[in-house]
């Protein structure tokens, strides 16, 4: 009989935990991955913006976040040196400084108290000044928010523009400037563009020449035929020559529109934990996330007792039971 209560015993301590464990672990499957330890470091990832560093107003843009007054761009704008479109030699070299051409860009990482109303303000003011917000985005974790602005302000408002975005900000955790000079693509692009107008009024000259010579000839002679054959080809070379035109000139564009607007990249966060996750924490988020443990921790073990409490038709019988066959077994003696 003594063996018997054991068996039964244990058959019920291990229903009671298999099932209290399986409902506990199924109903909260999807919480441990927001689970927030205590003297733990949340791991935050800056989230990268793309911009063109070739300065274009063009290409494709992924974002994530609310964002507003958005034109999509290519790639991330770098803190080096920009490279031209295409490779230049000296060209440029003789000019004098006031002929010069500029491609200015800077990047600032700044500690604000309200991300959202200072990323809204500095859009506000870009626009002001006939600038274009090319992307801006906002995201937040469990202890920062964080955003981005990319845009190309009018170059004569570049200084004003870089000091308006750290103005006011708690701290400003890096900045950079650049400037680099884009004379010689400008150069190489204006050449191109002549010496193809050239050869467009070289042989615009030559076709007028020919087809001349075909209206002359008598139709269906090999003199007409040669003459008809000339003009074709020059045709078709005088359509080359107007798409490589077309080409170069968005070349010149694009480098005119370089030298005339400037590249502003701005991070802005309300944690310096965005772009540190090493910095320590003050004393105040610390409190904050032991509580926050407390709370989750406490929701957690009421959960427990809810499925426990749940089961209460399984293992409330096991034990009338096993308490039944235990006070038998005691009057027996």
């Amino acid at each position: 009989m003594q063996k018997q209560k054991k068996i039964l015993f244990v058959g019920f301590i291990a229903i009671l935990v298999l099932a209290g464990a399986t409902t506990y672990f199924k109903a909260n499957r999807n919480r441990w991955q927001y689970m927030i330890e205590y003297g733990t470091d949340a791991q935050m990832l800056r989230e990268p913006m793309m911009a063109d560093s070739a300065g274009g107003f063009g290409g494709g843009m992924m974002e994530a976040g609310v964002a507003t007054s958005k034109i999509a761009v290519d790639s991330m704008p770098s803190n080096g040196g920009m490279m031209p479109p295409y490779y230049y030699g000296d060209d440029s070299a003789g000019l004098d400084a006031e002929y010069r051409l500029y491609d200015r860009s800077a990047n600032y990482d700044v500690i604000v108290k309200d991300v959202q109303t200072y990323l809204r303000s500095m859009r506000e003011y870009v626009l002001s000044i006939d600038g274009v917000v090319l992307n801006d985005s906002f995201n937040q974790g469990d202890d920062w928010k964080a955003g981005s602005l990319y845009v190309k302000v009018p170059v004569a408002k570049f200084s004003e523009a870089s000091d308006r975005a750290v103005e006011g900000v708690k701290e400003v955790f890096g900045s950079s400037s650049n400037s680099a000079d884009i004379t010689g693509s400008h150069v190489t692009a204006t050449d191109r563009v002549a010496e193809v107008e050239t050869m467009i009024a070289d042989t615009k000259a030559s076709l007028e020449a020919s087809q001349a010579l075909l209206d002359q000839a008598e139709a269906g002679t090999t003199e007409w035929r040669q003459y008809r054959s000339e003009v074709l080809q020059l045709e078709n070379r005088l359509s080359s020559y107007e798409r490589q035109l077309e080409q170069y000139q968005k070349n010149v564009d694009s480098v005119e529109g370089q030298a005339e607007y400037a590249s502003i990249m701005i991070n802005a966060s309300d944690s310096k934990r965005y772009f540190d996750p090493n910095t320590d924490l003050p004393l105040s988020e610390h409190i904050k996330r032991a509580l926050a443990s407390l709370g989750e921790s406490g929701y957690l073990v009421a959960s427990f007792l809810i499925w426990v409490v749940v089961y209460s038709v399984i293992w409330l019988p096991i034990l009338g039971v096993y308490l039944w066959l235990t006070g038998r077994g005691g009057k027996k003696k």
